[in-house]
């Protein structure tokens, strides 16, 4: 987009818009054949997949009914049984944890991109939230809390490329949201995560908080000294 100043004005641009049907078409297109296709024919593949994966060494025959249906099993049903427990994906303990550093960062990238504006703000927030949207349809919870993390520092290159900050004066935040954001994402650094098929991890509490402390201390001494690192 030619201005600085985002608009909707140049979102709804029929010239934008063409393209990006363009753009989207196909993908979108097979997104909706592969689904009709899985829904009507998905369990029909259910015995070559299993066989297939028993036939490897290393994978046990409930690791592979598990994988086989999993891959087979339709929408439908993901969507039936999943959707009840939405809200409890989304509050339960532990996940809920994620969604601290997830606001603390928008909250970075508001005070860095003012002068974007709400709208723009808007469409970028609802970009990083939208992909846990999938725990209506899927189980792989912590999975889905990590999208976020990935849409936001691409959106974040996004907006760094198109709204150059001018000035070298370092941002600051408010001391008490660095805390409270260092000690939750510390707490999920060295919490034991829940692995699929009942795995246990086999990193110590001391191995893991060992691993998290180079990171924190790099934190830390870029809040101290900014400027020197860059």
């Amino acid at each position: 987009m030619p201005n600085e100043k985002f608009s909707f004005k140049e979102v709804l641009n029929l010239k934008l818009l063409k393209k990006s049907f363009l753009f989207l078409a196909f993908p979108v297109a097979m997104m909706f054949f592969l689904s009709y296709y899985q829904e009507i024919y998905g369990k029909d593949n259910y015995l070559d997949l299993f066989n297939y994966l028993h036939g490897l060494a290393f994978i046990t025959t409930d690791i592979a009914d598990l994988v086989a249906t999993s891959y087979t099993e339709k929408f439908t049903y993901y969507l039936e049984t999943e959707s009840k427990g939405f809200f409890i994906k989304m509050l339960y303990h532990k996940c809920f944890a994620f969604s601290i550093p997830i606001l603390f960062l928008l909250f970075i990238v508001y005070k860095e991109y003012q002068r974007i504006g709400l709208p723009l703000f808007l469409i970028f927030t609802i970009a990083v939230l939208a992909p846990l949207l999938l725990h209506f349809v899927a189980w792989d919870v912590y999975r889905i809390w990590a999208f976020p993390y990935m849409t936001m520092f691409l959106g974040y290159w996004i907006l760094n490329l198109k709204f150059k900050n001018n000035t070298d004066q370092p941002k600051q935040f408010p001391v008490s949201l660095i805390i409270i954001s260092t000690l939750v994402m510390f707490f999920l650094a060295i919490n034991q995560p829940d692995l699929f098929d009942f795995e246990v991890a086999r990193f110590t509490l001391i191995e893991r908080i060992l691993m998290v402390m180079p990171i924190l201390v790099g934190f830390i001494f870029y809040i101290k000294a900014p400027k020197r690192i860059f």
